[in-house]
């Protein structure tokens, strides 16, 4: 399917100005594909390493039409040579297969791309982003929003958090939203609840929450995407144009990194089905850098049209439907996750987003019409929840859907483990929690025994799994040889 999308206006492509050389990818190939004569658009000579153990390393690679049609010795793979194959000698660059980035997310990562950086790793207390928060208020105009991105307050001393009373000084003339780096909170002066019509007689929506303060009033704490999305569609500073120059800027960072695949994890929960339009209008202009997989919301994709264009599996070889999302919980470093027991010093155990109930329904709605799902459960209750539908559903069923647990962070038994691989599904671990949130888990979230039942990746390999390691970009990096490394 590579006929234009000619759906998406003119004016959101506007910032396309000039079209990337498109980077040859595929899966390595020990045999040729082709008849020998038949020339490639490309040959690369140099030192490939294949991960193939009939074939590690090879001297010389072919590709046609983005497809690896030859690979290993230099004099048989030059065969392929023609008039216009263009030659490139890797020097002491070495070749290697793409790697994947099995979770991220697209279009929340485009939309803040710009905004002012109000991480742990860049500001080393609240004071600095305070700071910053003002500075950017102080160049906005009246009414304008002021952005930020990536708070945790689980990351800076003392845990502190970002209220109205915090920001209303900050930003007097301004609607400010400060997004949390789980994406799991958002952050808002009175004036982006003013101007998002959100006022202290309002109810939580069955997916979020309004934060109070002791009185009762709003607090500007949201959380969950049920209170945040309702103020970030009043947000008029996010452009159309910018979000598709910075989806290209995020696809490339991931191809500076080795990356040639990503799945994006949350595909509608902003635009709809519109989404896939217009990703599949950057790869027909050359913009996208990777190939991309998509995860629909389900609870938002139960309520599209039935659509060829939205079914598993839609697509072609760079763009295509291939999961569906299904949240449970929410963050354990926010302290949503559902756990089986309260959160250090607190009565709070987090809470599940879906009944078991409903859940189930999904699940076997999803598997009975051939989709793969990824279901997000943090927290230990959310995934013994989760871990006991698949059980019973699928057991002993042989299937090839790769159902897939997202984050799967505290798994407290072997047991769990061994019902997963019964199941026939796997785990994907935000091996970054270990690396950015360990000691904050450790020492003021979930303590020192239950620790222990983070990200358990040595369990899940004797339990014959085979597992992903992903970043939930961005709120990790995408690099996976860092995964890699911390795992």
């Amino acid at each position: 399917m590579n006929t234009p999308h000619t759906c998406i206006p003119n004016e959101m492509l506007a910032a396309l100005i000039a079209e990337p050389e498109t980077l040859p990818t595929g899966e390595a190939n020990t045999k040729t594909t082709l008849s020998e004569g038949t020339h490639a658009t490309h040959i690369f000579t140099g030192r490939i390493v294949t991960m193939d153990e009939t074939l590690p390393l090879a001297e010389a690679l072919a590709i046609r039409h983005h497809k690896i049609v030859a690979v290993g010795a230099k004099d048989e793979v030059m065969k392929y040579s023609g008039p216009l194959t263009k030659h490139i000698d890797l020097g002491d660059q070495v070749m290697y297969p793409g790697l994947i980035e099995p979770h991220m997310h697209l279009w929340v990562t485009a939309i803040n791309y710009d905004w002012v950086d109000c991480s742990a790793i860049t500001n080393d207390s609240i004071d600095a982003i305070k700071d910053k928060i003002a500075a950017a208020a102080k160049k906005a105009k009246p009414g304008e929003w002021v952005l930020g991105k990536l708070f945790d307050p689980s990351l800076l001393p003392g845990e502190p958090s970002l209220t109205t009373k915090d920001l209303d000084p900050l930003a007097p003339d301004n609607p400010v939203f400060i997004m949390n780096a789980s994406m799991h909170f958002g952050y808002v002066n009175s004036k982006a609840l003013e101007t998002a019509g959100v006022t202290n007689d309002i109810k939580d929506p069955q997916d979020g929450t309004y934060g109070r303060d002791e009185s009762g009033k709003l607090n500007g704490i949201l959380g969950e995407m049920g209170a945040i999305v309702p103020v970030m569609k009043h947000i008029t500073s996010i452009k159309p144009a910018q979000i598709i120059t910075n989806i290209h800027k995020v696809t490339e960072d991931a191809a500076q990194v080795g990356v040639t695949t990503m799945r994006e994890a949350a595909t509608g929960a902003l635009l709809g089905p519109k989404e896939i339009s217009l990703l599949h209008a950057l790869h027909d202009l050359g913009r996208l850098k990777t190939r991309l997989s998509l995860a629909l919301v389900d609870d938002k994709a139960q309520t599209w049209p039935e659509s060829k264009h939205t079914a598993y599996g839609a697509g072609n070889d760079f763009v295509w439907v291939g999961a569906r999302k299904i949240v449970t919980d929410g963050s354990n470093q926010g302290r949503s996750g559902y756990l089986e027991k309260p959160y250090l010093d607190s009565t709070d155990r987090g809470k599940a987003d879906i009944t078991p109930a409903e859940l189930e329904k999904r699940i076997r709605w999803c598997h009975e019409n051939g989709w793969q799902i990824m279901t997000h459960a943090n927290g230990d209750a959310a995934i013994e929840i989760v871990v006991d539908i698949y059980h019973k559903l699928l057991a002993n069923t042989p299937h090839d859907l790769r159902h897939r647990i997202e984050h799967c962070s505290l798994v407290p038994s072997d047991d769990l483990f061994t019902k997963m691989a019964q199941a026939g599904v796997s785990p994907s671990f935000l091996i970054n929690h270990v690396y950015y949130w360990g000691e904050a888990l450790r020492d003021t979230i979930i303590g020192k025994e239950r620790i222990k039942m983070l990200d358990r990746t040595a369990a899940a390999v004797q339990a014959g799994l085979k597992f992903t390691l992903h970043s939930d970009y961005n709120v990790s990096p995408i690099n996976p040889l860092h995964y890699v490394k911390v795992a």
